[in-house]
């Protein structure tokens, strides 16, 4: 087995370091817990580079400009308002500050100005924030904090004061027409190769190697000595040939219409292997198929001797057993009657997202292969990443080794168990996962997108407060 050198994790674990509070230098020296057995507390790995369309880090301050105004001429715990004079109490802001524009990507926002408050995220180098307010606090050297949003505090040493608009976009960016942020691939050997500069695969000077079927998150192309070599989001470069492409699933659920109070909900999916279709209930011929996993509206149920059929929106019959029609159940304790939350339905391998007692959208799931790896129970998601890395390199008692970068759309809800994209499979429907509820592309964005707590342009890493508490997902 192929040992891989963890080049570029110290990076990773200095950003989750940075975001929980922890000591900085430690966390380089210590890798964060594998999904599937974390320690306590469990530590999810951020990505540290951003991808393809992200904003990229530009200084936009006139040259004239002072980078910050001298920690020196303000009080300790003395809030200013922003830019712009007028009103200013202290040190006022620089006339020409409308920004703050981050420098590290990954950088940590905290609840109040000081390393000591509540973490509320992460924010993607390059993205400009309004420059609301400023005070003096504790833990941050390079000078004052920024405030840039409701409860959310910058250090100075992270960012740089900007003359230009606000500017940032959700993260991560995508292309048009593209369902993922990144081209993906495997290693398609045992020993794959990764090396730090081009130049160095001449001399065939390697800095890690990667196990067979190991997912990587591809930022860059080029030609090199007449072959084709990738950058990774590791910012490591690997030969092409040595790598197998992969291919997104772009399969997608169903937003529902208005489903009245106490109706089905309308829509199921046909079980793999197909299924025939009818004109009438109990008919002997068949008047057509349909494919696996094809989507189609339904109606009533009727019974014709032994048999159960459905009738399908364009009038045909189908044996009810050949279809997965999610149910509709009611909200559990404590959501709201506007609340937003989640239900996985193992059994099924299905996902129903609602409001209140009405769903809103329903899709296809893979879920544990392994009983009890995707818990059952009402929780909350308390973390949403933008993108992440999801491996067992170290469990030392793993059978199979694995690790894929660049997974996007992640949303942990039970510790270590997550809602999240995969690129590597397009088996929805069927139990897949180490535990974590796997989800096509399409479909994690979506529930990115509709779950608390909301996560602002620009931000890569968001964690729920009290007035924003993450979105109910109820396991069965």
């Amino acid at each position: 087995m192929s040992r891989r050198i963890p080049w570029g994790l110290p990076i990773a674990a200095a950003a989750v370091a940075m975001l929980l509070g922890a000591p900085l230098w430690p966390a380089l020296s210590q890798q964060p817990a594998r999904p599937s057995q974390p320690r306590r507390p469990f530590l999810p790995r951020f990505d540290p580079a951003p991808p393809r369309g992200s904003p990229r880090p530009v200084a936009r301050r006139p040259s004239s400009a002072p980078r910050d105004v001298p920690a020196d001429q303000e009080q300790e715990g003395e809030e200013i308002d922003g830019g712009g004079g007028g009103g200013e109490v202290g040190a006022p802001s620089p006339e020409w500050a409308r920004t703050v524009e981050v420098q590290l990507h990954g950088a940590p926002v905290r609840a109040g100005p000081d390393d000591q408050s509540e973490r509320r995220g992460q924010v993607a180098r390059g993205a400009r924030f309004p420059l609301l307010a400023r005070r003096l606090g504790q833990g941050c050297e390079g000078g004052p904090w920024y405030r840039i949003g409701e409860a959310a505090w910058i250090c100075a040493d992270y960012v740089w004061l900007s003359a230009n608009a606000p500017a940032a976009r959700a993260y991560p960016g995508i292309a048009e027409a593209e369902v993922v942020p990144f081209r993906y691939a495997f290693s398609a050997v045992d020993g794959t190769r990764a090396y730090a500069r081009p130049s160095d695969i001449d001399i065939d000077d390697y800095v890690e190697t990667l196990a067979r079927g190991w997912g990587l998150a591809i930022v860059a192309r080029r030609s090199h000595e007449g072959q084709t070599i990738v950058r990774t989001t590791r910012g490591t470069w690997i030969q092409a040939s040595e790598l197998r492409w992969a291919r997104p699933s772009e399969f997608a659920g169903a937003r529902l219409a208005e489903v009245r109070e106490g109706m089905p909900i309308p829509v199921a999916w046909v079980r793999r292997g197909g299924a025939s279709t009818y004109t009438t209930p109990g008919d002997r011929r068949r008047v057509g198929t349909l494919p696996g996993r094809a989507m189609v509206q339904v109606g009533d149920e009727v019974r014709e001797g032994t048999r159960s059929f459905t009738r399908l929106g364009d009038g045909r019959y189908v044996e009810t057993r050949l279809l997965v029609r999610p149910e509709r159940i009611a909200p559990p304790a404590g959501v709201g009657p506007t609340d937003r939350w989640i239900d996985v339905h193992l059994a099924q391998q299905t996902l129903v997202a609602y409001q209140g007692t009405e769903p809103v959208f329903t899709t296809l799931v893979s879920t544990g292969r392994r009983a009890g790896s995707t818990p059952r129970g009402t929780h909350r998601i308390w973390i949403k990443m933008a993108l992440g890395t999801m491996d067992n390199v170290e469990d030392e008692e793993a059978v199979a080794p694995y690790s894929m970068d660049g997974v996007p759309w992640i949303q942990y809800f039970a510790e270590d168990v997550a809602l999240h994209a995969v690129y590597w499979h397009d088996r929805f429907g069927t139990v897949r996962s180490h535990g974590c509820v796997n989800l096509s592309p399409r479909d994690a964005r979506w529930l990115y997108a509709f779950t608390s707590p909301t996560v602002p342009d620009g931000w890569t890493v968001t964690l729920p407060t009290a007035r924003d508490r993450g979105t109910v997902v109820h396991v069965r």
